[in-house]
């Protein structure tokens, strides 16, 4: 069983069975839904998942609806009629996100260019002023 939320706390998720899948997307539907530069995802069987709290959704494109919490606005889900028995789940909301192990990802060919040199950048521990490991 996964657990998780939106940052919040107002809207909550359980999902009941194993994951079907965690993968990647680099897709610009998805880059822009989460305003992010790919999104981490974890598919889980639909009738296992239940929500609490307030939540949203919306139609993003032809047979997809996305949600997110009406509060604070984190996106939450992604479901396709290509795909009905599945919720896909962003694997950054789970309580425990170390669970999440991608094995692949989709739309490589719409990645941002620039993640490729991200290993080459200094890293800090927290903000900025903290240290570089």
């Amino acid at each position: 069983m996964l657990a998780g939320g939106c940052m919040c706390g107002a809207t909550r998720f359980r999902a009941e069975g194993d994951p079907l899948w965690q993968t990647t997307c680099h897709c610009r539907d998805c880059q822009r839904a989460a305003g992010a530069d790919y999104v981490s995802w974890i598919g889980m069987p639909r009738a296992g998942v239940t929500w609490s709290g307030p939540r949203r959704t919306f139609h993003s494109s032809s047979g997809v609806t996305r949600s997110f919490c009406t509060d604070c606005g984190t996106p939450l889900s992604y479901e396709t009629e290509d795909l009905p028995e599945e919720t896909h789940l962003y694997a950054p909301t789970l309580d425990d996100p170390s669970v999440y192990r991608p094995t692949a990802q989709l739309y490589f060919a719409e990645r941002v260019a620039w993640l490729e040199g991200l290993r080459e950048l200094p890293g800090h521990t927290k903000g900025s002023k903290s240290e570089i490991v």
